[in-house]
């Protein structure tokens, strides 16, 4: 055998070599976990499009531990589009190791397609159970019309108004939105419950969310505030106005003065000049009900202004907010914190202010309630209900169609 027949087996033993070896490869990342027992648990409310849910899996190996690939695989029932996962960044786990006492691993998931959705995990060669998550549209969370105010006006700096949100949820079921309060002026800051965050609305509930907004910086610029629920942006919008610049007054041209001359003054009027004033500006006006921002110091609830109701509703609103006003002024003497309960009685003031009696008095008959269960458990006295206009104007209505029919009765034998 000569020295080339001899390098040639030697090149072909070291070529089949790394052949195996590269075939091996594979093998070695492969999953090795054959018998997998695989738990998930699913959020237990709908949730609106936009907004993310965290789904958790065990898995667990039989006998020793194994590594595998973990994977979420989900179809929407109408669309069969499936969901998106946003954590892992991509949509799955590689070799992960699988223990015998179980492994956990989540994912971060959402949609924007109202559906449900049918998923499981898969690992080695086991998945779970089917499971089911369902989205609606995010647009069906409403806002309530307590909400308020939707614009302010003539705000300045170190100034500050009271936002409350009421979200609806008309569903039959408990819904878990994504939510977002969003500024697009720096001259603000804003303060009271979460700007951001997810919140769980009880089946055919709602819930309410309370923020003071403070004029940090003077602007004449105006702004806006929003409210984002879930991928609905601007489900609720504040116009914000500062004050307007002060128009400068105008600098009168002094009148000429005459000349002398030789043999006396001049004769005839001497000429005068006055500066034309600026035409004025009419306040605008606006059908959007607003807040109009004062500097003089305010009481933390004002009282209504006089008004003459027409009828029971608006009287019984407007008798509800000055027993609201007495419960207050009883539970700050007492030192009870009641800075929860304040935006809501602003807010109920401005509706009876905008005509809004029933809305207002629903709001307000939720916030004396609140308010006298503070007073009761702090032993403070409460004081004596508004009378209820509604027995009476039935009754006096009763009595005025008696007595009409009673008249028409009598013209009619008369006759």
């Amino acid at each position: 055998m000569n020295g080339t027949t001899v390098f040639e087996m030697k090149s072909l033993k070291i070529f089949v070599a790394f052949a195996l070896v590269l075939a091996l490869i594979p093998l070695a990342f492969a999953d090795s976990c054959t018998s997998l027992t695989i738990t998930t648990s699913t959020p237990s409310s709908t949730l609106t499009t936009g907004t993310s849910a965290v789904i958790s899996s065990t898995l667990t190996a039989s006998s020793s531990s194994c590594t595998s690939n973990v994977n979420i695989v989900s179809t929407g029932a109408s669309s069969g589009g499936s969901f998106t996962v946003s954590d892992p960044a991509t949509g799955s786990y590689s070799g992960s190791t699988i223990s015998t006492g179980g492994t956990s691993k989540t994912f971060t998931v959402s949609s924007g397609t109202a559906d449900t959705y049918d998923y499981y995990v898969t690992g080695g060669t086991s998945q779970s159970t089917t499971e089911s998550l369902t989205y609606i549209a995010s647009s069906t969370l409403t806002i309530d019309s307590a909400s308020g105010p939707s614009s302010v006006t003539n705000t300045s700096q170190n100034q500050s108004f009271t936002l409350y949100i009421v979200l609806n949820n008309p569903q039959a079921s408990d819904v878990t939105t994504s939510y977002a309060l969003n500024s697009d002026a720096a001259q603000v800051s804003i303060s009271g419950d979460s700007t951001s965050g997810s919140s769980t609305i009880p089946a055919s509930s709602s819930t309410a969310f309370t923020y003071v907004v403070n004029i940090t910086t003077a602007s004449t610029s105006a702004f806006t505030i929003t409210f984002d629920v879930g991928d609905t942006t601007d489900a609720y919008t504040v116009s914000v106005t500062p004050a307007a610049a002060a128009t400068p007054t105008p600098t009168p041209t002094p009148a000429p003065t005459g000349t002398s001359s030789t043999g006396g003054s001049s004769g005839g009027a001497q000429p005068v000049s006055s500066a034309t004033p600026a035409a004025s500006t009419a306040p605008s006006t606006s059908s959007t009900p607003s807040v109009t921002a004062s500097s003089t110091p305010q009481p933390s609830v004002p009282p209504v202004a006089s008004i003459s109701p027409a009828n029971a509703e608006a009287r019984a609103a407007v008798d509800a907010s000055g027993y609201s006003r007495q419960l207050l002024d009883k539970a700050n003497a007492a030192g009870i914190d009641v800075s929860d309960i304040e935006p809501r009685i602003l807010t109920a003031n401005e509706l009876i202010q905008q005509g809004k009696y029933s809305e207002a008095q629903a709001l307000l008959d939720e916030a004396n309630s609140a308010l006298e269960s503070r007073l009761s458990a702090a032993g403070v006295p409460l004081p004596a209900k508004p009378l209820d206009w509604t027995p009476i104007v039935i009754v006096v209505a009763a009595i005025l169609l008696v007595v009409g029919a009673w008249f028409a009765t009598t013209a009619g034998k008369k006759r």
